[in-house]
């Protein structure tokens, strides 16, 4: 379906990306170059928090949504059966609405009144270039249904180029913010450099203390007191980017903070990303236990969310 005029342009158009420095940067030459290479009347990066009812969109043209459509697509993107299929099952691949729903059916959605009608956009397709909590995807919208397979195929074959060079960017990123800390002697995440034999440049107790001193694999690790992000990013010299989070509480810093122990089981549970109700099953209480062991624990640490409890108990 593809020629190898459409495969020249998309592989141009890839190597582009890999000149932004940063998300933002990226973003905007994604909309750019991808507006040129699949026409359609605007093209959008978005950065999707469905939790937090939150849409981050750069746009080709710029200004393509205005702050009204913006605040609509906040207020209704739960609505939205694309992203509503992503997060439900975090496929990647590139799809159009109208793989989902039929014209009539996409027409009585309130997000169709609301955002899509106002926007002109009769279809939409999406490609994701990150999922998880925070999707992170580009659409193209069109004032009718008329996304072929080629156009399709053609965002399949470049969406793993533009997904790389986001988590390039991402992860170069972090390790700038981490070097700045570990300059400035702040706590974060341990930054190790490696020597040409691919061997640690310094002494780390935390490597030691996980691997013994040998270089790991990119990855997440995890034994039952903490859990170990490993990240790899090349240059010169390479770095691993190490984060610990500890998943069980310290009985000292339990008892300094007066918490029970029941109540510092469960916090390291949430610690581990455990739900309420995953809580209860693992502990063999009812939810209604779990949230009130919950309620205690926040007043007891004068805070008020999991995140803070969590922060406080394993500062």
């Amino acid at each position: 379906m593809l020629t190898e005029t459409d495969l020249r342009q998309a592989f141009a158009v890839a190597a582009d990306w890999h000149r932004a420095d940063d998300v933002t940067e990226l973003a905007e030459l994604a909309v750019q170059t991808l507006h040129e290479l699949v026409p359609c009347d605007g093209v959008g990066w978005n950065e999707v928090d469905v939790q937090q009812h939150a849409v981050r969109a750069v746009t080709s043209p710029p200004g393509y949504l205005g702050p009204e459509l913006a605040a609509q697509l906040d207020r209704l993107v739960d609505q939205h059966p694309i992203v509503a299929y992503v997060g439900a099952t975090g496929d990647t691949r590139t799809h159009k609405i109208s793989d989902f729903v039929s014209a009539r059916a996409f027409h009585s959605l309130e997000i169709y009144a609301d955002f899509f009608r106002p926007l002109g956009a009769e279809d939409l397709a999406a490609m994701i270039v990150e999922p998880g909590e925070t999707i992170v995807g580009i659409a193209f919208t069109r004032d009718r249904r008329s996304y072929t397979k080629r156009d399709l195929v053609l965002l399949d074959v470049v969406r793993p180029h533009l997904a790389a060079a986001y988590r390039n960017v991402v992860t170069r990123g972090e390790a700038r913010s981490r070097l700045d800390a570990f300059e400035r002697g702040l706590p974060g995440k341990e930054v190790v450099a490696l020597e040409r034999n691919g061997r640690p440049a310094f002494r780390s107790k935390l490597l030691e203390s996980w691997f013994g001193g040998d270089v790991p694999d990119a990855g997440t690790y995890e034994r039952d007191d903490a859990r170990l992000l490993v990240r790899v990013v090349d240059g010169e010299p390479p770095l691993l980017l190490l984060e610990e989070t500890r998943l069980a509480p310290d009985p000292e810093r339990v008892r300094a903070l007066g918490l029970t122990a029941r109540q510092a089981e469960i916090l390291g549970l949430v610690a581990r990303g455990f739900t309420d109700g995953e809580i209860a099953a693992e502990l063999y209480l009812s939810v209604r236990t779990v949230e009130k062991h919950l309620e205690h624990a926040f007043a007891r640490l004068d805070v008020h969310s999991r995140n803070d409890a969590v922060r406080v108990l394993f500062a």
